[in-house]
């Protein structure tokens, strides 16, 4: 995923098959079958983002979340030790 402004990210996925990779049936059973999964995610997701817009409690942080809770804080903190750099 990768954000593109406040309300808007692109989502780029890849898909991959080692065995019979001419056989443009199985190609598109699969690519219909990812396509599913990723539009579910994106139902989710939208509602998700409202959510977090129009938030009426608090997060919810989960064990799984540590990793990229800590690498935002670590980015926030760079965010503000770059505005507090004076400028000559």
């Amino acid at each position: 995923m990768t954000p593109v402004d406040a309300d808007n990210t692109r989502y780029f996925w890849f898909q991959h098959r080692n065995g019979d990779p001419d056989n443009e049936t199985l190609s598109t059973q699969m690519f219909e079958a990812a396509k599913i999964a990723f539009i579910e995610d994106r139902d989710i997701l939208v509602k998700v983002h409202k959510g977090m817009k129009n938030k009426r409690t608090r997060n919810i942080n989960l064990g799984i979340d540590a990793g990229p809770m800590r690498f935002r804080k670590m980015v926030e903190k760079r965010i503000e030790a770059a505005r507090n750099t004076v400028s000559l």
